[in-house]
């Protein structure tokens, strides 16, 4: 049997059996990327069940059927566990096994509970932050960061359904922001496989406030060689570089907007070929996320041959082939 449902949609309980073994559902999701979908799957005659996100914008990477209308997400429920098609390596790869619940004193006990702390830091260590952070039955009322104390946490056990939910009101200064620091897809994110002190961190830093950070990092792989490199937002010029022995790698941070709509662009030269190309979008970050608030790293290796990207830091792929020059690149 198996129970879905999204924060503002309940699809009700469903059976499968060997007359009905499958079972789908379409919806759009919402403007800002944050749709979610859990789903509580048990058996009939036997103690297992498991509780996990069957959507959300990190399994999307595995769902996109890029250029296409339908982005579907294929789920196979075996014997063994559950597992998630992903549609560009046309593989399935497993993501749970079941867990057990026991009978006890007439009481249903999960065997495998999971204990989470969420804990908040301030990095903002001359100025006062201040915040209050709920779920839908507590209310852990209003707090300050203030130095020495730039560190708040708070311990629970997340329900049986799976659908726990906190989230947090920040003020500083003159902006402000809110969020869930802690619901099921973060969940995966936090887990140690034990079953308490599973923590979910949140930095408090100079970026534009408490939204996603990534990493863009460029290596060379023609060290006999210069290659120039000049690259730029709509906002940022970086600047023309040179990668070449010892020095063949670049790198730089930034904050994705409050829009995913953050793009990076790079110009390349060596010798009489070039190249220009996206080497951050939002397209891209599905593959450079490593499910952490800060320090996602997107990967890219410039070779004779063209431009390899890493892809969910796992695979090299080629992504572009070296273009004759057109007009001269300035250093």
């Amino acid at each position: 049997m198996v129970h879905c449902q999204s924060r503002e949609d309940d699809l009700g309980v469903h059976v499968l059996n060997f007359s009905n073994l499958e079972y789908g559902w379409k919806f759009c999701e919402n403007a800002i990327e944050s749709t979610l979908f859990n789903c509580r799957f048990w058996r009939s005659n036997s103690i297992d069940h498991q509780t996990f996100p069957v959507f959300n914008r990190t399994l999307f990477r595995f769902c996109d059927q890029r250029f296409t209308d339908s982005n579907t997400c294929h789920w196979g429920i075996k014997s063994d566990g559950f597992y998630l098609f992903d549609n560009h390596g046309q593989v399935w790869l497993k993501q749970y096994d079941w867990e057990h619940t026991q009978q006890e004193s007439g009481k249903l006990v999960n065997e495998s509970a999971v204990g989470y702390v969420v804990h908040l830091k301030s990095d903002i260590i001359n100025d006062s932050v201040s915040f209050r952070c709920q779920s839908k039955d507590d209310d852990l009322g209003y707090r300050v960061f203030r130095s020495p104390d730039l560190e708040y946490e708070w311990s629970f056990c997340k329900n049986f359904s799976g659908s726990t939910l906190f989230f947090c009101h920040f003020w500083w200064q003159k902006v402000e922001q809110r969020f869930d620091v802690f619901n099921g897809s973060m969940a995966q994110w936090c887990n140690e496989d034990k079953w308490e002190g599973n923590t979910w961190l949140n930095v408090v830093n100079g970026c534009s406030p408490f939204v996603i950070g990534y990493v863009v990092h460029i290596k060379s792989d023609i060290n006999n060689d210069d290659v120039t490199v000049h690259c730029q937002s709509k906002d940022d010029d970086l600047g023309n570089h040179v990668l070449h022995a010892p020095n063949l790698e670049y790198q730089w941070s930034f904050c994705q907007n409050i829009l995913f709509t953050a793009l990076y662009y790079c110009h390349f030269g060596w010798k009489n070929v070039e190249q220009t190309f996206d080497v951050f979008n939002r397209d891209l970050a599905l593959w450079c996320n490593e499910g952490r608030s800060e320090g996602n790293t997107c990967n890219w290796e410039v070779k004779e041959d063209g431009f390899y990207f890493n892809v969910n830091h796992t695979t090299w792929r080629k992504y572009y082939s070296w273009n004759p020059k057109t007009f001269s690149f300035q250093k």
